[in-house]
């Protein structure tokens, strides 16, 4: 074991964090592992393929570029708490915190969300619980964002699950947004799953919005291929 720790230790150090000690290595030895295993692994990219027609995508692996590796690391330092190295062999301490804080944002509202739709928790209680993160009217916000993100994308769960051709995804400001990703359907078909999924919605007393002037919005505008996205909330 000790020559595996050193092995790790000694790819670290070739990538510039050169202060970091085998013990270092033991205390995150899960992050350091899963990273060391997955260097130089072949990447998945993504173009544009004209033999498959307007605005389709074929996968090719790649060997990972010089920006998948340092994004790699920038991962493992956040993970580790350790400061991202510079050329010249200065240090960068806030990216990788930075990234870090993020990550855990995004964990705390996923608690929050599973604390209000698996536990039965109120609002308040969940304000209270993360009290110590954030302010009370941003947990409300978040919370109920998170919620309304739920709530379309189980109303949708039939669809999404058969593969219809629309995603669920957040907005600006956490807007909740649908969309379409047409390939080479018929009209006929898309409008299908639009009016599909426009009772799903119904049922669920949601409701689409253009997202510059907050007007309803028809679904039907999404039948296009460049059709954008629709802003859903709740009917009040």
């Amino acid at each position: 074991m000790v020559r595996e720790f050193e092995r790790l230790l000694k790819l670290l150090h070739e990538q510039g964090l050169t202060w970091l000690t085998v013990d270092d290595v033991i205390n995150n030895l899960g992050p350091v592992a899963a990273w060391s295993m997955t260097r130089g692994q072949l990447v998945e990219t993504w173009y544009a393929d004209p033999e498959l027609g307007s605005g389709s995508l074929s996968p090719r692996l790649e060997e990972p570029s010089e920006r998948d590796a340092r994004m790699d690391l920038q991962d493992l330092c956040a993970e580790a708490g350790w400061p991202l190295p510079l050329e010249g062999g200065g240090r960068d301490y806030t990216t990788p915190a930075a990234l870090a804080v993020s990550r855990a944002k995004e964990r705390l509202a996923e608690a929050m969300l599973a604390d209000s739709t698996e536990q039965g928790v109120s609002a308040n209680t969940i304000a209270d619980r993360a009290r110590n993160a954030q302010s009370r009217p941003t947990t409300l916000k978040i919370l109920a964002a998170e919620l309304l993100r739920h709530d379309v994308s189980q109303a949708l769960r039939p669809l999404l699950e058969a593969d219809a051709p629309l995603y669920v995804s957040r907005g600006l400001d956490r807007t909740v947004m649908l969309g379409s990703m047409w390939e080479d359907e018929p009209e006929e078909a898309r409008l299908r799953h639009l009016a599909d999924a426009k009772r799903a919605l119904d049922a669920s007393r949601l409701q689409l919005h253009d997202t510059k002037t907050g007007e309803v919005a028809d679904i039907r505008r999404l039948v296009a291929d460049d059709a954008g996205r629709l802003e859903v909330r709740r009917v009040t």
